[in-house]
């Protein structure tokens, strides 16, 4: 009889914790006060797939105070204003908007703000993983929200290591070339290399989207990146199978990671660390000597939920911007819920936060 009352006791409470999970995605949990509304702008899904589905989760678990506007890609703009600047100007002009999320703040993200607050001086404005220069970005944001890149080279780099890489292709372009942040993750994936004694090259060769809008600038980015590696193999510049793949091209990781397959080599992550998308886990594990690491947490989920966690207190004055540093930690650690996620301290700036959570595992 004690048995069958703690097997049910037990049943009982499998079931109530199974509840508990199924609420966690999509029950609303943030009591919100304010009357204002956070729009949250994203790229589309098949650019920055994470980024989507997280802000849209966000609106559907919040339908009354989330508005979600897609924009298009400013790397395509021939002429006249990106529409992420246009938009954020409509945006600033309705009064029922109390802040501007910018879930991917790519270029032209600085005008774009600088356009929101001349319209709407007391709009929220957060940036999160800005390709702008840092210091203008931080100068108009409230907050901005960015990858530990050091972090994250850190993790990346011994990945490659573990799975036996003796060479580290670290491939570039023209356009994030004249990104500050492309400095930064090159000299910190450097010195990690230099650190896990593996050869470091860099490698310029990657085109950038060359300002057309019918994809074949990315076609082309694809084509180059396959003539690169070519170029490297030819003149003995790596050597073998233990090669680690890289790019700071969101637009070729497709392209490396097909191409590790088919050498064999090694690839650890996109340029922002996010999860592997289906094709990529497919290729992985039909390619018999490829080895492949995919990133197993949702770090741009957290930034953008945390940032309109964030948004949602300064906006109900429940702690507000005099308490900005705790405010956004704390909805950082929260969104986070993993002990291994580190929010550093990033030095010379009092609203910038850059954290990472190491996450990658052999597919």
């Amino acid at each position: 009889m004690l048995k069958k009352i703690t097997a049910l006791v037990l049943a009982a409470l499998m079931i109530a914790s199974l509840a508990a999970c199924g609420k966690k995605g999509g029950t609303k949990t943030l009591d919100i006060k304010s009357d204002k509304k956070v729009a949250v702008l994203v790229a589309p899904e098949d650019e920055f797939g994470e980024d989507y589905r997280a802000a849209k989760e966000l609106a559907e678990a919040y339908p009354d105070n989330v508005v979600l506007r897609e924009y298009s890609d400013s790397r395509l703009l021939k002429a006249g204003d990106s529409e992420i600047i246009t938009l954020s100007e409509e945006i600033a002009g309705d009064k029922s908007i109390g802040a501007i999320i910018y879930a991917r703040a790519t270029q032209f993200t600085y005008e774009a703000i600088v356009r929101a607050k001349t319209g709407n001086p007391a709009i929220l404005a957060v940036a999160i993983e800005p390709e702008d220069d840092l210091e203008k970005i931080a100068s108009v944001a409230d907050f901005v929200i960015r990858c530990d890149r050091a972090a994250a080279a850190k993790d990346i780099v011994a990945k490659a290591k573990e799975a036996g890489a003796q060479y580290f292709v670290f491939f570039s372009n023209e356009y994030l070339n004249r990104l500050s942040q492309t400095e930064t993750e090159r000299k910190a994936f450097e010195n990690e290399c230099k650190e896990q004694k593996i050869k470091f090259i860099a490698d310029n060769g990657v085109s950038a989207l060359n300002g057309t809008s019918d994809g074949s600038g990315i076609e082309k980015a694809k084509n180059v990146a396959k003539e690169r590696l070519a170029y490297l193999k030819n003149n003995k510049m790596i050597e073998g199978e233990n090669v680690a793949l890289f790019s700071a091209d969101v637009t070729v990781q497709s392209t490396l990671a097909g191409l590790a397959a088919d050498n064999k080599m090694i690839y650890v992550s996109p340029e922002f660390p996010s999860a592997l998308d289906e094709a990529t886990l497919k290729l992985a594990s039909e390619s018999a000597g490829a080895r492949f690491f995919s990133y197993k947490f949702g770090l741009m989920t957290s930034f953008i939920k945390a940032a309109f966690t964030a948004s949602i207190a300064i906006l109900d004055k429940a702690e507000g911007s005099d308490n900005l540093a705790k405010t956004v930690k704390d909805a950082l650690t929260a969104q986070a819920n993993d002990e291994k996620f580190a929010i550093a301290a990033q030095t010379g700036y009092e609203n910038v936060f850059a954290a990472y959570c190491p996450a990658f595992e052999k597919v």
